[in-house]
Order: structure tokens, then C-alpha cells, then sequence
């Protein structure tokens, strides 16, 4: 009988420990697939994420080459302007110094009728 108890509680501590571990098991298959599920959630969230900063790059390169193209075509005015208000700085200087000149021929002429009256 005593064997027979020994025999009883040693088969019920093994089957303690059997449903202990089986249990261990379960829990860690559940934790496994509970993790696999918020990898898979984070993976989605991060692919989302990504291709919106993709899409965010490309806007903002779409937007540089706009304004790169902007600041050619600035510069380019800006040449044609500052070339033109070159030409016509020279043109003034000309002009001013044609003048100049027909006042002296004019004085001049002036002074040679008056010397001839």
C-alpha cells in the first residue's frame, strides 16, 4: 500500500509536470502567433510608411527641379534685362554726347555769324 502511494503520487507529479509543460507550450505557440501577427501588422504600418516617404521625396524632388527651373529662367531674364539696360546706358551716352556735340557746332556757328556781322 505504501508502494502503491508512492507509485500514485510520483505518476501524479508526472502528470502535474506533463500538463504543466503542455500548457508552457500552448501559451508559447499563442505568444509566437500573437508576435507573428504584430510583426506582420508592423511590417504593413513601416511598407506604408516607406511609400509614403517615397511619395514625399518625390514631391519634394518634383518641386526642387520646378524651382531650379524657376531660378534658370530668373537668371536668364535677369541677363536679358540687365543686357538691355546695358544697351541702353550706351545708347544714352551716345545720344548725350551727340548732343554735346551739335551745341558746340552750334556755338560755334553762333560765334562765327556773330564775327561776321
Amino acid at each position: 500500500a505504501d508502494l502503491e502511494q508512492k507509485l500514485s503520487a510520483a505518476l501524479a507529479r508526472e502528470e502535474s509536470t506533463i500538463a504543466r509543460e503542455e500548457n508552457a507550450r500552448r501559451d508559447a505557440g499563442s505568444s509566437a502567433t500573437a508576435l507573428e501577427k504584430q510583426l506582420g501588422r508592423l511590417r504593413r504600418e513601416t511598407d506604408a510608411q516607406m511609400e509614403a516617404l517615397r511619395e514625399e521625396v518625390a514631391e519634394g524632388e518634383k518641386r526642387e527641379r520646378a524651382l531650379q527651373a524657376e531660378v534658370a529662367s530668373l537668371q536668364s531674364e535677369l541677363r536679358r534685362v540687365d543686357a538691355s539696360a546695358r544697351a541702353s546706358e550706351s545708347s544714352s551716352r551716345a545720344a548725350i554726347e551727340n548732343a554735346r556735340a551739335a551745341n558746340e557746332e552750334s556755338r560755334a556757328a553762333t560765334e562765327d555769324a556773330r564775327a561776321a556781322a
